[in-house]
């Protein structure tokens, strides 16, 4: 059966010592990774789900989004049951009624 051991006496390694990247390489790794500029698909995407304000602004946004759906429910509740809201308005609208 054969192991894996190291040698007695470990080799440096010589050729991933940590070095500057030179210039013209730098600027060409970074043109190729991130393109000519931001897209504006990308603005648009972060705008939209509020990551463009930072984490606050998915807050914001997920707030935002909860009232309108309260809003939506309390509009479809007052359209399929008035009859309630109107009884109410009713009574609040005779007890202020003053008789002459």
């Amino acid at each position: 059966m054969m192991f894996l051991s190291l040698p007695p006496n470990p080799v440096l390694v010589e050729w991933s010592i940590q070095q500057k990247i030179p210039d013209n390489l730098y600027r060409e790794i970074k043109n190729i990774y991130r393109g000519d500029g931001l897209p504006l698909e990308c603005v648009i995407l972060n705008l939209y789900s509020g990551r463009f304000f930072g984490k606050i602004g998915v807050f914001v946004w997920d707030a935002v989004g909860i009232i309108i759906l309260v809003l939506a429910l309390s509009g479809i509740f007052l359209f399929y049951f008035p009859a309630g809201f109107r009884k109410r308005k009713n009574r609040l609208n005779n007890s202020n009624a003053s008789p002459k």
